[in-house]
């Protein structure tokens, strides 16, 4: 079964105005203007013309413009834009009425704040000011610790408009976990949360701020914001402010104004009857730490610095569960075209949308999420857990805020499909999927019980470009189990062992054979690149090599099988955990799964599956559904049922740590348990695996 894209709605979408513009200007000789595989084609075969042309397409405000567009068209090592200035923090808010809203936080017991384009403007300008006055410079490093909250997005906006380096974890991280990531970049100013809701209550974690900023030794400053209501007990006297309230630099006066709260479903806090604020902030001895109050009163910049098109924006760490997280380093101008492209052109992203993604700070898709102030989006951000108070708690969120643009994951969608939920979201447009491989199941029920005109739009890319690798468009037709196409500018492969094209329908290594402006500039604290290589060029020299199991199918999409260095080998069959994962996604009483393949000491090969169960579970029934599904291959030696699975801190499943732990690798040496969403679910895990091998 397939999606088709509505062939009279496609011409008012955003992807093929570009395409008749550009055969307008005379820069691609393209014949049909909604076909989009002549479209990608003409963009990795021209990856200079075509990166140029989305920067005048979009506008891109250049400080100095650049000499050329691609002048070394290398891996690693390209060099994009030579000479080109901009800012990154200045077009995230160049667009948006002053009235209109540009981040809507919600909270799960059903609070709403909501800053405009104007304020947030004040506000990241008066922060940006108070990061001056700290002595921040170009270059310099601000961490974050801070759940999802409207103070995060100002914070990084103000950052990026002095030029100085972004980089956060979420209150959810044990303070020494967090700080294996921040240490790293030795930062010069803390923004610390007091607190964050998941599951019905508020998680007060201001102890564990304070023990962060004692672990940053070379940290210079903090900044406490109070978030999720919960006040730090270190202040001295108190005044009376609305919880959720968002407090606005006057930069005129240089005094804080209160923003009413516009509430959701709750009764209006303007009384000011709840919560309280400090009046003054709670300060060492060494007046090293202030209060975000005193940040929104500082002396605003009036405007961002502009900086290389290759000057560092922002540093993302890898998940850290097969080693010490790395920070990837990624700058303003590939950022900046990257997101211009990926929710501009793949998602049809423009000013009237509501841009709703569910994620945590933690993940990219946080970084990703924010980008939609590039389009003039109004974007929506979530503080809790997303199934509480029950599973349909996101679709809650959707339908409340007339969102038009939702983000999910395949997860989600499966406990929406578990639950029996029939989610009415008429102003949706587009949801789009990404986090792991959407099974064709979920497909087929996203069809049946949500919207058999709405585009569901798988993509997957990561951490490693802050985009996209391969994705849908308003163009193309979506097959279920399959993400429609290769992205705009990623010149994507399918290759085997020996380097050479694998064909269609033989599952093999996905490479990206041109660079693309987003790819990191480095890796922190790797001054000879050797980390960067190893990780995406060790196997084919000068081709990017991401690490997932893959293959193109005859209608020129793709499916992700896994992990490549998660592959299941056995006997010589090379199998994807995907499709296992997707044999049972439908299963009610499987809430969750993990399958590894074990190489033995012996020669022998263990391939055991973890369950979950939401109810009555029978290994024999698993096996059998799985044997009827796929094949006998797939079927699992063991089905070992647990009561709970550790995933990575945004949901990823544990593949390739517990593989190495149940090969015998010391479990402190192969995973961080500060990276884990449940340490105790690893123990459980790792104890049932040995049991269940251990029998006949």
């Amino acid at each position: 079964m397939k999606w088709i894209p509505d062939p009279v709605r496609i011409h008012d979408t955003r992807i093929v105005r570009f395409a008749e513009w550009l055969v307008d200007q005379g820069r691609a000789g393209l014949t049909d203007v909604t076909d989009y595989r002549e479209l990608h084609a003409w963009s990795v075969a021209a990856p200079g013309e075509f990166w140029c042309a989305v920067a005048e397409f979009f506008d891109v405000e250049w400080a100095a413009p650049p000499r050329e567009a691609l002048a070394e068209r290398r891996m690693p090592g390209a060099v994009w834009f030579p000479g080109g200035k901009l800012n990154f923090g200045r077009h995230l808010l160049r667009s948006g009425r002053d009235d209109q809203a540009a981040v809507i936080l919600v909270a799960e017991n059903g609070d709403r704040t909501v800053l405009t384009y104007a304020e947030l403007r004040i506000q990241a300008g008066a922060v940006a000011g108070r990061l001056r006055a700290l002595g921040v410079e170009p270059g310099d490093r601000v961490a974050a610790y801070l759940p999802n909250c409207v103070e995060g997005v100002v914070a990084f906006v103000a950052t990026a408009m002095v030029g100085a380096v972004w980089a956060q974890t979420g209150l959810d991280y044990a303070a020494p976990s967090a700080a294996e990531r921040m240490a790293q970049l030795n930062p010069k100013v803390l923004i610390a949360g007091t607190g964050y809701r998941f599951g019905g209550k508020v998680h007060d974690r201001r102890a564990a701020a304070r023990e962060l900023r004692e672990l940053l030794p070379g940290l210079q400053h903090t900044i406490t914001a109070e978030t999720a209501g919960v006040a730090d007990s270190s202040y001295g006297v108190e005044r009376a402010v609305p919880v959720g309230t968002a407090a606005v630099g006057d930069s005129s006066s240089g005094l804080e104004a209160a923003v009413p709260v516009r509430t959701a479903g709750v009764a209006d806090r303007s009384s000011g009857q709840e919560g309280a604020v400090a009046a003054e902030p709670w300060r060492l001895s060494d007046g090293s730490s202030s209060s975000w109050v005193e940040a929104l009163a500082a002396t605003p910049v009036r405007e961002a610095l502009a900086v290389d098109f290759d000057h560092p924006l922002w540093v993302l760490f890898t998940s850290g569960t097969t080693g010490k997280p790395k920070g990837i380093v990624h700058g303003h101008g590939g950022v900046l075209l990257e997101q211009l492209v990926s929710p501009g052109l793949h998602m049809d992203l423009r000013g009237d949308d509501t841009f709703f993604w569910y994620t945590t700070p933690n993940w990219m898709m946080w970084n990703a999420q924010i980008c939609g102030l590039l389009h003039g989006s109004t974007i929506v951000l979530y503080d809790g857990k997303p199934t509480f108070p029950g599973p349909d708690a996101l679709w809650r969120v959707v339908a409340d805020h007339d969102v038009t643009v939702f983000g999910t994951s395949p997860g989600y969608l499966e406990a929406s499909q578990r639950a029996g939920l029939k989610p009415d979201i008429p102003s949706v447009r587009l949801v789009g999927v990404t986090g792991s491989v959407l099974p064709a199941t979920a497909n087929e029920w996203f069809r049946e019980n949500v919207s058999d005109t709405v585009q569901l739009g798988s993509m997957s890319g990561g951490t490693d470009i802050c985009g996209v690798f391969v994705a849908s468009a308003p163009t193309t037709a979506v097959y279920d189990g399959e993400i429609s196409a290769a992205a705009l500018g990623a010149s994507v492969e399918v290759w085997d062992a020996d380097g050479g094209q694998a064909p269609d329908g033989t599952p093999g290594e996905m490479v990206i054979t041109e660079p693309m402006p987003s790819m990191p500039l480095y890796f922190w604290d790797d001054p000879d690149g050797r980390k960067l290589r190893d990780t995406y060029f060790d196997v084919f020299p000068g081709v990017w090599r991401h690490g997932d199991l893959i293959e193109r199918t005859p209608r020129g999409g793709y499916v992700i099988l896994g992990r490549s260095d998660a592959t299941i080998n056995r006997h010589g069959v090379r199998l994807g955990s995907a499709e296992i994962y997707a044999a049972i996604g439908d299963l009610p009483n499987v809430a969750d799964a993990l399958l590894v393949g074990v190489e033995q000491p012996d020669g022998g090969y263990w391939m055991p599956l973890f369950v979950v169960p939401a109810g009555a579970v029978e290994p024999a029934a698993v096996k059998r559904v799985i044997a009827e599904r796929t094949s006998p291959r797939h079927v699992p030696d063991d089905v070992i049922l647990v009561p709970s699975l550790p995933h990575t801190r945004t949901g990823k499943r544990l593949e390739v740590p517990v593989k190495r732990i149940l090969q015998g690798a010391d479990p402190e040496r192969v995973i961080d348990r500060g990276a884990v969403d449940d340490a105790g679910a690893l123990d459980t895990l790792i104890a049932a695996a040995r049991a269940g091998r251990s029998q006949p």
